[in-house]
């Protein structure tokens, strides 16, 4: 296994995606640090690079977390919402939420490729003016398969 400049372990979900990524705040850097991803988070998470990300960075080339679990003081200084699916576990509305915000150089190309495999994720928000991806996922709601475009 690798390490980065950081000492932290690359690769240790996927070929190319490592816990650490999950753990991002461009922002607020010492606050998303502090972030711990417990057990459960983790299989969710493996599942979502596994699935997800991994195949789409095979496709697409570099994929770039820019924001992927948050604490509650993290997730307000961003100004996220109350039941934000970055919360993961700790979002009392949506407890089995995940969501992680991506972006990639070939942004048409993610975008097809992610809005083909929809029906595996709660829902898919496009920013393509702002550049990034918003895919979240969640074990217990029937909203699969959403696209909004932001």
């Amino acid at each position: 296994m690798q390490i980065n400049t950081n000492g932290l372990a690359m690769g240790d979900l996927t070929s190319n995606f490592s816990e650490w990524e999950f753990r991002v705040s461009e922002d607020y850097p010492l606050l998303a640090a502090q972030i711990v991803i417990n057990s459960y988070e983790r299989e969710r998470l493996l599942y979502v690079c596994k699935f997800f990300l991994q195949p789409l960075r095979n496709y697409v080339g570099t994929i770039t977390v820019l924001s992927g679990k948050r604490s509650s003081t993290l997730n307000s200084a961003v100004g996220g919402a109350i039941h934000s699916d970055h919360l993961w576990s700790a979002n009392a509305a949506r407890p089995d939420a995940l969501a992680v915000d991506i972006t990639c150089e070939h942004f048409n190309l993610a975008e097809k490729w992610l809005i083909e495999r929809r029906d595996m994720l709660r829902h898919l928000v496009i920013y393509k003016d702002r550049g990034f991806f918003h895919v979240g996922l969640a074990a217990n709601d029937n909203q699969y398969g959403k696209v909004t475009r932001a």
